[in-house]
Parts: structure tokens; C-alpha cells; sequence
């Protein structure tokens, strides 16, 4: 897959996809990140007992890890599936031209 084609497919989920899943969403009324503090709360953080841990995943495991995590927002797990595709389809542009994607954004 090209760069221009990658683009394309990526645009095509974006307004195929992943705007139809937030119109949903925002109909819904979900909120998937708070906007606004609740009660008398002077702040958004939270200790967590347990931090969150950050790790690799293959992409064969992808899509059953995102629908597990997003099994209470139906319009998020839907996405699972094309998501895991569109890694799936990534990974292998990368392996075959040696290539960083152009959606791969890297701070130092």
C-alpha cells in the first residue's frame, strides 16, 4: 500500500467510521472524558492504586483487546475490528519498505 493509498484509507475510516461512532456518541450523550468537575472537586487528578500499564501488543491481538476494554461503549468496539486492520495494514507497509509511517509522531 502507498503512502497516498495508506492516506486515503485512513481518511475513508475517519469519515466513514469514526465520525458516524461520534455523532452517535455525542446523541448519546457520552461523555468519554470529563469536561466540567463534578461537585465541589478542585481538580481532575487521580491517584490510581494501580498505575496503568503501558505495553506492546501484537496486532493479531488488537482487536479483542480494544473490544474488551470498550465492551460498555458499543459505538467504540464496533471500531475494534477496522482499527485493527489499519495497524494490520501499517505493519506490514513498514515491514516490507522500511518506512516510518507519517502518522507516527515522535517528541524528544
Amino acid at each position: 500500500m502507498s503512502s497516498t493509498e495508506e492516506l486515503e484509507s485512513v481518511a475513508a475510516f475517519f469519515e466513514n467510521s469514526l465520525v458516524p461512532a461520534a455523532r452517535r456518541l455525542r446523541e448519546r450523550r457520552v461523555d468519554l472524558v470529563a469536561t466540567s468537575l463534578d461537585g465541589d472537586e478542585a481538580s481532575w487528578f487521580t491517584r490510581f492504586d494501580e498505575q496503568p500499564r503501558v505495553e506492546p501488543i501484537e496486532t493479531s491481538e488488537l482487536a479483542e483487546r480494544l473490544e474488551a476494554m470498550w465492551r460498555d461503549v458499543p459505538e467504540l468496539a464496533e471500531l475494534a475490528r477496522p482499527i485493527a486492520e489499519l495497524a494490520r495494514a501499517q505493519k506490514t507497509r513498514a515491514e516490507q519498505s522500511g518506512e516510518v509511517s507519517p502518522f507516527v509522531y515522535v517528541m524528544f
